[in-house]
């Protein structure tokens, strides 16, 4: 399953082919920009380039990060619209470095009554259908 990060009601790229950390709640994976990502990729761009320098100014720009990171409010849902409660998402930007295959796509969900009888997103085909935890 496939899923959109969205900004401002807008999806900027999707997740494809993800994978999942399921005792961390973390599904990440391949991200495939949209147009609309161009509006946000220098929020992005500040994380990578924070990561691959070490300039005197990267805990202070990694602040700043997290800022900017907050003010977007983005959401996540399935490839089909299907909205999915999230603590975070994220997008690693390296494509400066890595070219088109420098972007990678993160969220963080936490137990919800949403999904299903034992709240874990991983046991809601509604919303994952990857490997089960034990696989």
């Amino acid at each position: 399953m496939n899923y959109l990060i969205i900004h401002d009601n807008t999806p900027i790229g999707m997740i494809v082919e993800p994978v999942a950390d399921h005792s961390m709640g973390v599904v990440q994976g391949p991200f495939v920009p949209f147009q609309a990502y161009e509006r946000v990729r220098a929020v992005f761009r500040l994380f990578a380039e924070t990561q691959v320098s070490d300039a005197q100014d990267a805990p202070e720009r990694l602040t700043r990060y997290h800022g900017e990171l907050d003010a977007l409010r983005l959401s996540v849902s399935t490839a089909d619209g299907r909205l999915i409660p999230i603590i975070a998402a994220h997008v690693e930007d390296y494509s400066v470095e890595l070219g088109e295959d420098g972007y990678e796509g993160f969220f963080v969900v936490e137990p919800n009554p949403l999904f299903g009888p034992s709240g874990s997103f991983f046991d809601d085909p509604r919303y994952w259908d990857g490997l089960p935890p034990s696989a």
